[in-house]
């Protein structure tokens, strides 16, 4: 997933291909017919659906990607999407395992979050989505140094 975002992959209503537009017509109507624009932000309702938006200046998944930083020690680490893309392309990203699963994790979750708004029409507070990709990552970790002991 991270690849996908990484390459510019991931399908927000700002960069979608004609195939996939057409197969999401029917989900655009139900998703106008409840009030809701497919171009706008499902977190804030301000910008536009789009990669640099949503990862990382939406207010929501901003004040996600803030607490997650601060939590695994990503200090002075980019707010901006492309930033971190740039860090990423030239090998300057997170050095930490705990900093690359918490960058990874987070794009995953927020991700999974704007779909469950978008096709489900539930959603979590950013201090529980903080707290579900904290506990992935410590989880992942945990499972890992169990993995490593049984060889």
């Amino acid at each position: 997933m991270v690849w996908r975002e990484r390459n510019n992959r991931l399908f927000t209503d700002k960069k979608k291909p004609p195939e996939q537009v057409a197969k999401d017509i029917k989900a655009v109507v139900m998703l106008r017919m409840e009030g809701h624009d497919p171009a706008t932000c499902v977190f804030c309702g301000n910008g536009q659906d789009s990669h640099d938006h949503l990862f990382f200046m939406c207010s929501y998944t901003r004040e996600v990607w803030q607490r997650v930083k601060h939590e695994v020690g990503l200090h002075g680490f980019p707010e901006l999407w492309s930033d971190i893309l740039i860090l990423l392309a030239d090998n300057r990203g997170p050095r930490r395992k705990v900093q690359k699963l918490a960058l990874v994790g987070s794009v995953y979750f927020i991700w999974m979050e704007r779909n469950r708004r978008l096709f489900r029409d539930l959603s979590v507070a950013p201090i529980q989505l903080y707290k579900q990709i904290m506990e992935a990552v410590w989880t992942r970790l945990a499972w890992r140094k169990v993995v490593t002991k049984a060889r």
